[in-house]
């Protein structure tokens, strides 16, 4: 049932939207609110998020390049100054040395920089790797979990577009029944005045027009209710008059045709599934935790007014390991598997409740018929 489910709302996507402003078909009513469902936008937002996360996961793969740079202007000039030595050297036949300034400046008191870096990612333990993998599962899921939810808002538009339709029909029979019964109090009244019924008779027949009076009031509070629903459902405040048929199906084909749809195509199913796979990966990055991390680097610099001691240049491989943090990569380690084991369980629970689901929607169809 999901599967066509699905099926049905791809053609809606497909079908030009229809203005209506008097009638409303189901096809019109599923169409419209693909589009203003506010249930369903939301899944679609959250479909979107985890597809950008998951190609910005893809930039752990890339170098990471950055830029910075200042303008500085310190207190005084670095330099170093040499003069006091004098004294101690002028035994000595360096005359003319003596003369000169034995002071020299190393740095500028403003100088400027521009510099950029490149860092590129050798090994990571496999890190990359796996939060790409779980980003791409966090995306499938919620993929999944978006059909799943346009699933269940198309579900209950039909039970809404049609309750609402009974609900309409159910009115005008409980009409129908206050004016026979007002027909046959006013002809008790006329044989009452004639002497032909009995005063019994006429209070008797008030009191079935007054019950139903209350069961024709109860209805057209029902019809209120069916249509407040009905439009919460489409997400627009108009939707005209309904014209699709009530319909009746005398077989819907055997069970285990659904059995089989559900455990290949059930959207919370897969939804599940691919949650336990992102978990998996997750365990795999608390893994590279425990490994070291290799990076070559490089760096280049434009300068203004920087002493010439400083290079300009520099490359090189850099590698990080760290050898205790208090226990805290174990603990992650042993909370992403029991993550793990959790969706594990969700899974299977999820292929038990779908295999009853089928049973007991099954039982209730069949049983209908």
């Amino acid at each position: 049932m999901r599967i066509l489910t699905s099926i049905f709302t791809v053609y809606l996507l497909l079908q030009p939207l229809t203005t209506f402003s008097q009638t409303l078909t189901l096809e019109q009513a599923a169409q419209i609110t693909l589009g203003h469902n506010p249930t369903i936008k939301a899944a679609e937002y959250n479909t979107l998020a985890a597809k950008r996360n998951s190609q910005a996961a893809r930039g752990l793969y890339a170098p990471r390049i950055t830029l910075h740079g200042a303008w500085i202007h310190t207190q005084k000039d670095i330099a170093v100054d040499f003069n006091p030595l004098k004294p101690l050297l002028s035994q000595f036949d360096i005359s003319s040395l003596l003369g000169l300034d034995w002071s020299m400046t190393i740095q500028n008191r403003s100088f400027g920089f521009l510099e950029a870096d490149i860092t590129i990612p050798i090994f990571t333990g496999g890190e990359i790797i796996a939060a790409n993998r779980a980003a791409q599962s966090i995306f499938r899921a919620t993929s999944a979990e978006e059909q799943a939810i346009k699933a269940e808002v198309f579900t209950t538009l039909v039970e809404r577009y049609f309750g609402h339709i009974a609900a309409r029909q159910a009115l005008k029979v409980r009409q129908q029944v206050v004016n026979t019964i007002a027909e046959h109090l006013k002809d008790a009244e006329v044989m009452f005045d004639n002497g032909i019924a009995t005063k019994a008779d006429v209070l008797f027949l008030r009191y079935r027009l007054a019950e139903a009076m209350q069961l024709q009031s109860t209805a057209e509070n029902s019809l209120k209710l069916s249509h407040q629903a009905l439009q919460s459902t489409i997400g627009t405040d108009s939707i005209g008059t309904l014209t699709s048929k009530l319909f009746y199906l005398e077989n819907i084909g055997e069970i285990d045709k659904f059995k089989q749809t559900a455990e290949l195509s059930n959207h919370k199913l897969e939804y599940a599934h691919q949650m336990q796979q992102a978990a998996a990966q997750n365990i795999n990055i608390s893994r590279a935790a425990f490994m070291p991390q290799i990076a070559a680097m490089g760096g280049g610099a434009i300068t203004h007014k920087v002493t010439n001691i400083v290079p300009r240049w520099a490359i090189g491989v850099g590698i990080s390991f760290t050898i205790f943090d208090g226990t805290m990569r174990e603990r992650k380690y042993q909370s992403a598997k029991n993550i793990y084991n959790v969706a594990e369980q969700k899974y299977q629970a999820a292929e038990n409740d779908i295999a009853l689901l089928v049973n007991s929607l099954y039982n209730t169809a069949t049983d209908a018929i």
